[in-house]
């Protein structure tokens, strides 16, 4: 799912990129990016364990969501900018892996015109946007699921990367403690579990 939605934004060196939310999947947009050869990559989490992650594997800032104020921390790392409704950051991509109504506020409201949104998170309930900020800064929105294409791909350059791909798990639990696994999982400080099987 990190590739496939990467893949659809289709950041370029240049762009500047904010990503929200740095579970497993955000984790893998910030590894997927950094592959592409992106140089401005900012995580964006609550989680400072997942934020130490974000930035093994290739994020050139981080913000703990909620300690600073983001339209003037993303302006200092991104440059300012201008919409029709007054200032904003020179972000040119937002990354939505958090699935918090916040994340789609915060992106529009702070976007430059001609910036794009990208959503994979699963947003349990419908959410209210302001469509007029959109329209107006001619925005982009993109949705994505799922990996129809890249698998292949994925797999082969995780075995590339070896060791450098390793700062995407935070635990390795046996299966007999498969309870514990789910518990750890569901913890912030944890960013990918896995379980082993025995040989």
């Amino acid at each position: 799912m990190a590739r496939h939605g990467v893949n659809r934004a289709n950041p370029q060196r240049d762009s500047k990129c904010a990503v929200f939310g740095v579970g497993p999947i955000g984790l893998g947009a910030v590894l997927w990016l950094k592959r592409r050869g992106v140089r401005s990559i900012v995580a964006i989490d609550v989680s400072e364990e997942r934020l130490e992650a974000a930035r093994q594997l290739g994020a050139t800032a981080t913000i703990v969501a909620g300690r600073k104020d983001l339209f003037a921390t993303l302006t200092e790392l991104h440059g300012p900018a201008t919409s029709v409704f007054g200032p904003a950051v020179g972000t040119d991509i937002f990354f939505d892996f958090a699935g918090a109504p916040q994340v789609l506020t915060d992106s529009i409201n702070l976007a430059k015109t001609g910036a794009m949104l990208l959503v994979v998170a699963i947003h349990p309930y419908p959410e209210t946007i302001d469509f007029t900020k959109l329209v107006v800064k001619e925005m982009s929105i993109l949705g994505s699921c799922g990996y129809p294409d890249e698998y292949p791909a994925v797999i082969a350059d995780l075995a590339a990367m070896g060791a450098d791909a390793e700062h995407l798990i935070s635990h390795r639990i046996p299966f007999a403690q498969f309870s514990d696994a789910i518990t750890t999982a569901r913890s912030p400080q944890s960013t990918k579990v896995m379980v082993e099987f025995p040989a």
